[in-house]
């Protein structure tokens, strides 16, 4: 009996969780964070203030436990898409499609990753958070594996890899800032033609 009471707690808290997180989501989509307090949080839930507080202690802890709830799925898809068995060239053209089409989905919570860099940033002096420099580190091995079987430039993966990154995000922040509605290949295909094609040797035919 008392298991059961403890499941259904524990499922009782991660459903409230849950709706936390996709309200943090959706004040961030409209107001950007402003917009985002602990009062319009708990009223966008349908809860008293002191309730959230027993879940995050404050804003800052509220939008890293959505950072990082929102950011599993896409850990786990990306890391498969770059340890598979592509071709290098044709792994990182489909990293930048994937990325523009998952933020695409969710404009709020790229402004929740895009606020968190910029603290991040400013409390570091621009040092980058652990999930950045591992991604950034698998993007530099696959970027590697193309210089060594001559599909890219002899150019460094550790640099190219963050620029590829960063400008992934920039497009991004475009589509989110304009709230285009479009499909997301006409700029995934315009970071492949600056970015990629500037750094292939040979073009590997897309299929």
């Amino acid at each position: 009996m008392r298991t059961a009471k403890l499941s259904h707690r524990l499922r009782l808290q991660s459903f409230t969780q849950e709706a936390i997180q996709a309200a943090v989501i959706r004040i961030m989509s409209q107001d950007g964070a402003p917009g985002l307090t602990m009062d319009r949080v708990a009223a966008e839930v349908g809860m008293a203030k002191a309730s959230l507080y027993v879940y995050f202690e404050n804003k800052n802890q509220l939008l890293e436990s959505v950072r990082e709830a929102s950011m599993q799925p896409l850990d786990a898809q990306l890391a498969a898409l770059l340890e598979g068995d592509l071709p290098p060239y044709e792994k990182v053209r489909r990293l930048l499609v994937h990325l523009l089409s998952y933020f695409d989905r969710q404009p709020g919570l790229f402004r929740v990753l895009l606020w968190d860099h910029h603290l991040a940033a400013r409390r570091a002096r621009g040092k980058r958070s652990p999930r950045y420099q591992r991604f950034v580190s698998k993007l530099a091995k696959v970027l590697e594996e193309g210089v060594h079987t001559g599909a890219f430039k002899p150019l460094d993966p550790a640099k190219v890899a963050p620029l590829l990154l960063e400008a992934a995000v920039t497009i991004v922040g475009e589509r989110v800032r304009r709230g285009e509605t479009d499909s997301v290949e006409h700029d995934a295909r315009l970071l492949e033609e600056v970015l990629l094609r500037g750094l292939a040797v040979r073009i590997e035919a897309s299929p």
